[in-house]
């Protein structure tokens, strides 16, 4: 156990060192799933009229909640147990079993509707469908300032094709958010790429840590180099009294402080559960704690979980705070035989800032298992200035080659140099090239496996 927390600033005179990354419009950190809202009050528009959306009834709520506690919820705690089993068949269909009866609990909780929204920009708007998991995220992430929401109508899951269409036939972008076990349709459109809301990053512990340092960029080198001199040390601990402390004065404030109104907070119960499964990582500034992170391991996995910074201090952060816990939890992994380090989860583009942070440490883009929803992305035609956008976000689509960065081709754009930066930012992430939509010459829907030339040979 830790004896005591620091209680004065750190000096102002002392070498700085990069900050975590400043957040571009991602949202979440990385360590955290949204959790479900649960028919809250709202505005629909539905013919041109605007009326209020009637309270849900409180049984009904009351039927959801019993739902969300005694199915899904559980069902969710049992993923991590079965990602531990060995390797084979036994593991492979109990969980896939899980997880489709984790999603189908979850479709029982949305009632079989899904809601219409319009996100108001001020150069563009896009119609989101969906149960409203990442609507946060998208209204940031979409345009350059948080859109406006406007309420259209409530849709059932089997009319969301002919809703989609309708909107599509406007002209614009529409953003599909559906449960896994619907989410298989398509429509025939020029734009149309699957992107999931997470993804893992995994660093491969199959050299000395000399090794795994030649494999991070120059950047990420030398701020590893400041940190080993300014004397943090770290300790690994299983003590419930560490994780009581970790919770209310490290990881509350930071989550609170980084994301506003946008964090979604992970409860006590939740991370005691990741906590008992692996324990807490603590690192120390001249006896003092300034960092925590919970850490697991998955079969040969490391896994990295939840994070936090003593009272949210960005003072800390600036210090090194978040890379020394990163880079200690790396050397714990190494010393526990883990042949993969996962450090946790970031949104799925190049322009998230946590995406960015781990892939300068030579992490690889890996699946979030089983995570519930997908964005599937339609479009007929975009606006120039939202093709521009959509491209400099660097979106991971899924396609049957992996992960690959979404480019929209537009007659002024990107340039030669944008799709360089793009291939190498890829390459470094360890997705399979890039995905060009629309592709000149090729049919529009052959088009959408198409990678890059530089990638062509390798896949």
């Amino acid at each position: 156990m830790w004896s005591g927390w620091p209680m004065a600033p750190m000096p102002s005179s002392q070498l700085s060192m990069q900050p975590w990354p400043k957040e571009t419009p991602s949202g979440n950190g990385g360590w955290l799933m949204p959790a479900p809202t649960l028919g809250l009050p709202g505005r629909r528009r539905c013919g041109g009229q605007s009326r209020s959306e009637p309270m849900e009834h409180p049984l009904l709520r009351r039927v959801r909640l019993m739902i969300l506690h005694h199915w899904v919820r559980p069902l969710a705690r049992a993923v991590p147990r079965l990602e531990a089993l060995p390797e084979g068949p036994r593991r492979t269909w109990l969980l896939k079993g899980t997880l489709a009866a984790r999603d189908l609990g979850r479709l029982a909780m949305s009632r079989l509707r899904v809601n219409v929204k319009r996100l108001v920009g001020p150069s563009w708007s896009v119609i989101y469908i969906g149960e409203e998991y990442s609507i946060e995220e998208l209204r940031h992430t979409l345009f350059p300032e948080p859109a406006e929401v406007e309420h259209l109508e409530r849709a059932f899951l089997w009319e969301v094709p002919v809703v989609a269409n309708d909107y599509l036939h406007r002209g614009g972008l529409v953003v599909c958010e559906l449960n896994r076990l619907v989410a298989g349709w398509r429509p025939e459109v020029p734009y149309c790429f699957l992107v999931p809301p997470w993804v893992r990053q995994v660093i491969p512990l199959d050299r000395p840590l000399e090794g795994i340092l030649a494999r991070m960029n120059q950047g990420m080198r030398r701020n590893l180099r400041k940190l080993w001199k300014r004397g943090f040390a770290y300790h690994f601990t299983q003590e419930l009294a560490d994780f009581d402390r970790f919770y209310h004065e490290m990881y509350l404030p930071y989550v609170q402080k980084r994301h506003g109104a946008r964090a979604v907070l992970s409860t006590y119960g939740e991370l005691e559960a990741t906590f008992r499964r692996g324990g807490l990582l603590l690192v120390t500034h001249e006896g003092e704690p300034v960092s925590g992170m919970l850490g697991y391991a998955v079969g040969e996995t490391w896994r990295a979980a939840s994070l936090g910074v003593y009272q949210g201090s960005f003072e800390w952060v600036t210090r090194g705070a978040i890379t020394a816990v990163f880079w200690y939890m790396l050397e714990w992994a190494c010393q526990q035989g883990a042949r993969f380090y996962d450090m946790g989860s970031a949104r799925a583009r190049l322009g998230d800032g946590v995406f960015n942070f781990k892939r300068q440490w030579g992490a690889r883009v890996s699946p979030v298992v089983g995570y519930h929803t997908r964005w599937l992305f339609l479009a007929r035609e975009l606006p120039v200035p939202l093709a521009h956008h959509l491209t400099q976000q660097g979106f991971l689509a899924e396609t049957p080659v992996g992960y690959q960065v979404v480019v929209i081709n537009q007659a002024d754009g990107p340039t030669a140099q944008e799709v360089h930066r793009l291939e190498r930012m890829a390459a470094q992430a360890g997705a399979a090239g890039l995905l060009f939509l629309p592709h000149p010459g090729l049919d529009w829907w052959e088009q959408r496996m198409v990678v890059s030339p530089g990638e062509a040979s390798a896949v």
